[in-house]
């Protein structure tokens, strides 16, 4: 039941996150209002769920903790598993509201860049290892507790205002897959980079940390 629990925060939140920065990043098509939106989010979900599940809210948040042991493997396919359905509920309601599936998915590869999506990929990759090393460093001392889901949600806007002009800021492939399998088109053709990227970058974030922290030695 315990478990069951997590996921089911972890859909919710996901959910809440999907819903409320979609919705301003396809109504206002603003990179500040859309990582505002974004981190103030992420803010709300951990201190609101965070003492449950954790308040992962991304695949690619949930792998580079599995891979630095925080939560086991099992756990890590249901936080996946669920954080999808919750951003694809999230994203069937924002087309109901809408009236529209058109940009829905907002994932793509801006316009300079779109013949060139290894850019778009290198964008990806670098922007979620900084917030994963970000996450695992706040997280890991318990003295930052207080502090650590405005951290976050601090370093998850800069990320998204970094990227929104270059790569889109996908940063979490459940708010990247729910969309673009709604909208198809170009959003599903270049959603492996969204996927990809996210991942690539949790692996490498997670594992600069190890490195800093002496769990690692070359």
């Amino acid at each position: 039941m315990m478990n069951l629990k997590k996921y089911l925060a972890e859909m919710f939140g996901t959910f809440v996150l999907v819903f409320a920065g979609t919705a301003v990043a396809t109504s206002t098509g603003n990179a500040l209002y859309t990582a505002l939106a974004f981190g103030l989010v992420v803010i709300a979900m951990a201190y609101s769920i965070g003492s449950i599940s954790g308040a992962h809210l991304n695949p690619a948040v949930s792998f580079g903790l599995a891979l630095n042991k925080r939560i086991t493997w099992k756990d890590f396919g249901f936080y996946v598993l669920f954080q999808i359905i919750g951003a694809l509920l999230a994203s069937l309601l924002l087309s109901l509201v809408l009236g529209s599936r058109a940009s829905l998915a907002g994932n793509q590869a801006q316009t300079a860049i779109s013949q060139n999506l290894w850019f778009a990929l290198i964008i990806e990759i670098v922007i979620t290892a900084v917030f994963l090393f970000v996450i695992l460093s706040v997280t890991s001392k318990k003295e930052n507790d207080h502090v650590a889901g405005f951290v976050i949600a601090f370093t998850l806007a800069v990320m998204i205002l970094t990227s929104f002009n270059l790569s889109s800021a996908g940063l979490n492939p459940a708010r990247s897959i729910a969309p673009a399998l709604l909208e198809g088109g170009g959003a599903l053709d270049q959603l492996w980079v969204f996927i990809v990227g996210p991942l690539v970058g949790a692996f490498l974030g997670q594992s600069f940390f190890k490195f800093l922290n002496n769990k690692i030695t070359i």
